[in-house]
């Protein structure tokens, strides 16, 4: 039984689960009980084990050779990638021209990562910032990301 999946419920004294709308309900009443009281509420950090479930199918699926994006750029066209000129953060998979989420997610935390190192290239910075204003405008229209 994972313990991260269950919220302690007051009125019941039992854990709820919160994928069930009650646990929801619960979690959502206390989270904004702390936010009134001034705690700041940040994202819950997932085990790293989790967080490499969650890139590994974007893994499997993206198109990895200068090959396969070029085939991806003849059969879909130039708007699977957010830097097109050099087929640079792919965001759909090599198999079908339908924009990714986890492809979206994989471009936006990868330009991330480059925006924010101390040496990097001036033009790739450039790149990884316009490649990440992107990847979240994408996301918000295809994925449906909130907006922070």
């Amino acid at each position: 039984m994972n313990n991260y999946l269950y919220i302690f419920c007051p009125k019941s004294n039992k854990k709820v689960d919160i994928t069930s709308i009650k646990g929801k309900k619960i979690l959502h009443r206390y989270l904004y009980k702390l936010q009134m009281g001034g705690v700041k509420i940040s994202a819950p950090k997932l085990k790293w084990g989790d967080v490499k479930k969650r890139t590994k199918l974007w893994e499997n699926r993206k198109p990895k050779s200068m090959k396969d994006r070029q085939n991806l750029v003849k059969k879909c066209g130039k708007r699977c990638f957010l830097i097109t000129k050099k087929l640079k953060y792919p965001v759909c998979p090599k198999n079908n021209c339908n924009i990714d989420c986890d492809g979206v997610r994989s471009a936006r935390n990868n330009a991330s990562i480059i925006m924010n190192r101390k040496t990097v290239k001036a033009k790739s910075k450039i790149w990884a910032e316009n490649a990440y204003k992107k990847a979240q405008n994408l996301g918000l229209e295809n994925c449906n990301w909130r907006k922070i």
